[in-house]
């Protein structure tokens, strides 16, 4: 009988990765396996998510995420150089309401429920140009 250890990644992108290892042994020989091995198969484990992030990502965003326009890509790139309501406005040459209005857009494509959220999420869907 096969058995085996599962180890579930993290969530990327709305989707759940697991890296499985089949083993063909005892309980016991699984567990003296696992005792000897688990920090190594852990960082592998590690290695592997960020290699499924760095190359999947892209591509799992670009099919999720809706093109912004440009104007939305601007106040983003503001909000992540540390630019306040205000201050994007400023920059951009726009109305406090109309940097806000794009901030709240933002907000509902990208799912994020705060300014710190939509920032993060900018720049982990590589949003920001």
């Amino acid at each position: 009988m096969s058995r085996g250890i599962l180890i579930p990644l993290t969530d990327f992108v709305g989707m759940r990765a697991a890296l499985g290892l089949a083993f063909d042994g005892s309980d016991r020989e699984l567990e003296a396996f696992w005792h000897d091995r688990r920090d190594a198969i852990i960082n592998r484990a590690r290695v592997v998510h960020r290699s499924l992030q760095s190359r999947q990502l892209p591509s799992f965003a670009s099919g999720m995420i809706p093109s912004l326009s440009q104007r939305k890509r601007e106040v983003l790139h503001a909000l992540a150089n540390g630019c306040t309501t205000a201050g994007a406005a400023e920059v951009l040459g726009v109305a406090v309401f109309t940097v806000n209005k794009h901030i709240a857009e933002l907000k509902r494509i990208l799912g994020a429920n705060t300014t710190a959220q939509l920032t993060a999420l900018a720049i982990q869907y590589d949003l920001l140009d």
